[in-house]
Formats: C-alpha cells, structure tokens, sequence
C-alpha cells in the first residue's frame, strides 16, 4: 500500500512537471515569435538641408511594416525645437492611396495615429516648419519624431538643417543643358531627333552651379508632353532656393503624331549632392515627370556638376501602348564634354497592357479595369495589394488623427507551438525528472 502510495505520488508530480514545462517552454517560444514578426520602419526626411532665417521646409515622415504580422495604433509625436515654428494647416497624412487633412492638434501630446499596418503597408505624414527669422548664421537646427506602435517601442528620427544668410544667392547654368537621342538608333546626343512608332528616346540633363555660392535645394521637373502631335518640344526645368530657374528643350519629329510614355526604371543621377552620393551613377525616385524632384544642393564650379539620364517610349495612337520593359542600364558618365555616349536600348515591342504589377509610367501602360499607381498596375479599389485581389474584410478606416484600433494581437500559431513544446517537453524535460523521482 505504501509503494502505491508512493507510486501514485510520484506520477502525480510527474504529470505536474510536465505540464508546467509545457507552458513555460510555450510562452517563451510565443515571445520569441511574437518579436521576430514585428517590424517597423521608420525615417524623417525633408525637402532642404539648408535654410535662410524666415524660410520653410516641408518635412516627411515614413512608417513601413516590414514584419510579417499587422502593426495597431502606428503612431507619431513631433519635438519641434525651438527655432523652428510648426505652420498651422500644413499636415497631411497618406496611406492606401488616399490623402486627408490632419487637424493641428497631432502637434500636442496625443500625436498622430494611422491606425493599423498591414504586413507590407506604409504611411506618410508631412508638414511644414518655419525657421525663425532671428536664427543664427551657420547654426544647426533638428527637429525630431517619436514613432512607435502597440508591438514595438518607440523609435526616434531626426533632420538637421543648417542655417545659411540670405544674400548667398547663386547662378544655375541655363541654355543648352537638356539633349536628346533616339536610343532605338543610337545616333548621338542631339538638340533635335526624329522618331518612329514603338522607340525609345533618353534625355540627359546637366546641371552646373555657375555662381560663387552653393545651390540649395535644386530641383528637377520634366515636362513631358502627353497630346498627340508630329512635332514635341519637351522640356526641362530646374529651380534652386537661393537661384532663379532655367528652362531648356529639344525637338522631337515623328511620322506620325505620337505623344510620350515615361519609361520606369531609368532615371539614373551622376555625380553627389547632399543627398545623394553617386559618382558611379545611382537610381533617383521617378516623380520628376509629374511634379518637381528635390535633387539637394550642388556645389559651386564644373567639377561639381551633376548629370541625369531618364527615358520615354513613343506612343502612337495606331499602337497599342508599349509594354515597358527592362533595359539596359544608362551608361553615360559625368564628364565636362557635353556628349557622354547613350546606353542602346531594345526597340519596344508593341503589345497588350500590363496586368496586375506590372510597370507602368502612366494608366495606358494597364490593362482594363487597372490603373498606374507609384510605377504599377493595381486595382483602384486596394492599390495597396500587390496581387489585385481586394480583400473581404473589413478595410482599415483612412488614418485619422486619434484614432484607436483595438489592441488584440493577431494570431501566431500558439496552438502549433503548444502542441511543439509539449512534446519538446515530455521528450527531454519529461524524461529527467522521471528519471530523478523513480524508484529503485
């Protein structure tokens, strides 16, 4: 009776170690997977890196999911220094596709709320801050965000601008600073081409400072003609803070009227500004064709001109829209000759219009019931989804500002792991304290 007592007892504790190993060994599995899959990128950028007392800048901040689970209560809190004041009305917050107006208030200790991130998913805030008319020449100013959410800690960013005086105006380079080639035919760097159906044409742009100071936040935009005509005249414009703005352009004859389709996946900087660092050449973002690109500030004197490349397929209304396709990369390099030799390109062949994610410069590169949105086709009713295919649930509300997403935690797969640490557990753990409360 005794040793089935002490039998009894023993299996008892058994049972009682292996369950409480189950659960210790299963929370702390959860743990580890619940970390691993949350992510939050996050960034502060702006327009300029150098003001004048009184001036403004428009600042950016960027939230991306990089995990693989949804993000709740993705938030951000401003810390404006000092010297430089938060313009009333100028917040605005984008995420799936839409833009909204964000009420003023996101400045105070609330802060902004996008709400949830989906697995992939990004958000954009931006606003404007005004330097202090009475800012110290040659001071650095940075302002700052905290961002974080309910599955990660908070994160912070910072920009600093310097301070520059006023009266350092400068010169940008204008004339003949734009050229053309038909890269189907590869005939040399021109101020005028001609065109058939289906080419390819690449455009260069240099870009010199010609005065005795730098050239703050040069900007690029490219005007891209998208009327059909015989004849074009695209153009290019660049601007600086502290420099008037120059305009140049080239003609273009075709057989036909045609117009032009910006070719995604070209647009290629040579050379270094403060914002980008790129001797050997380096990829720019492709939104110079619809509204002005800040480049950053280009250092006085030819050794430190920059140079751009981007190209454009001709479209014909005759044609199909041409299906953008990869090519090869531009091969022209900054140099102070004015002819730098053009990368061939593939005649484009004529085709159907891309489905689902594939490039496009403009909603005639998308097939039916599709349309051009950040370089691809996507469904108007979910851009955010790569496959096209709207999800049933119950979509995220636009980000508003305070706005609050319950906090349960999507699920991990807690039962597979449960069932995993059980066994993990009887195996080896299970196995020991047997071993130590047998009898002998």
């Amino acid at each position: 009776m005794k040793i089935f007592n002490l039998i009894k007892s023993k299996s008892i504790t058994l049972v009682l170690a292996v369950i409480v190993g189950v659960v210790l060994i299963a929370t702390s599995v959860w743990k580890i997977t619940e970390a691993a899959d949350y992510e939050l990128f996050t960034s502060l950028g702006a327009d300029k890196t150098q003001v004048t007392p009184g001036e403004s800048l428009q600042y950016t901040v960027t939230v991306r999911n990089t995990g693989a689970q949804s993000l709740t209560n993705v938030r951000v809190n401003q810390n404006f220094v000092a010297q430089i004041a938060y313009q009333n009305g100028s917040t605005t917050a984008e995420k799936n596709g839409s833009t909204i107006n964000v009420p003023d208030g996101w400045t105070g200790a609330g802060g902004f709320n996008f709400g949830s991130l989906s697995a992939g998913q990004e958000g954009y805030l931006k606003f404007t801050g005004t330097v202090s008319a009475g800012a110290t020449i040659g001071s650095t100013l940075q302002n700052a965000v905290s961002i974080r959410s309910d599955q990660t800690d908070w994160i912070g960013q910072g920009h600093t601008i310097t301070v520059v005086s006023p009266s350092q105006n400068t010169v940008l380079r204008g004339g003949d600073f734009l050229k053309v080639t038909n890269n189907t035919l590869q005939n040399g760097w021109n101020n005028s081409i001609n065109v058939g159906p289906s080419d390819v044409v690449e455009f260069l742009v240099k870009i010199n400072n010609d005065g005795n100071s730098d050239a703050r936040g040069v900007k690029l935009f490219a005007n891209l003609p998208s009327s059909p005509l015989s004849i074009q005249s695209p153009s290019v414009t660049l601007s600086a803070d502290n420099a008037q703005s120059v305009t140049d352009s080239v003609t273009v004859t075709g057989t036909s009227p045609f117009w032009f389709v910006y070719k995604i996946g070209h647009a290629t900087l040579f050379g270094a500004t403060d914002l980008y660092d790129c001797p050997n050449g380096c990829s720019i973002p492709e939104s110079f064709y619809l509204s002005p690109l800040t480049l950053g500030t280009v250092e006085k004197g030819e050794s430190a001109s920059i140079q751009i490349a981007f190209k454009s397929d001709i479209f014909t209304p005759e044609n199909p829209t041409p299906t953008p396709t990869p090519t090869s990369t531009p091969t022209s390099t900054p140099e102070n000759t004015p002819t730098p030799t053009p990368t061939a390109t593939p005649t484009s062949t004529p085709g159907t219009p891309n489905s689902c994610n594939g490039t496009c410069g403009s909603n005639y590169n998308c097939q039916s019931g599709l349309y051009c949105y950040q370089g691809f086709c996507r469904n108007p009713d979910c851009p955010g989804e790569s496959s096209c295919g709207c999800k049933t649930s119950t979509p995220t509300p636009p980000p508003v500002l305070g706005a609050s997403t319950p906090s349960e935690l999507p699920k991990t797969g807690a039962d597979d792991i449960g069932v995993l640490a059980g066994l993990f557990a009887i195996g080896a753990g299970g196995f020991a304290i047997f071993r130590k409360f047998r009898l002998v």
